[in-house]
């Protein structure tokens, strides 16, 4: 399980690939399913993390 920490309010979220729902790691390639997302969303504050490739 991998655990992000937003930077702007400090709200922590479970990354998960949102089109098969397997744990990862924010602003990797999943494993298992090999869908590539290049940004983290805060669910509390709405704060979006870009990731570079």
């Amino acid at each position: 399980m991998a655990i992000w920490k937003c930077p702007r309010c400090g709200a922590e979220k479970q990354v998960v690939c949102p089109v098969c729902g397997a744990d990862k790691r924010a602003g990797e390639t999943c494993n298992y399913c090999g869908s590539e997302f290049s940004f983290t969303l805060c669910p509390k504050c709405g704060y979006e993390q870009r990731h570079d490739r």
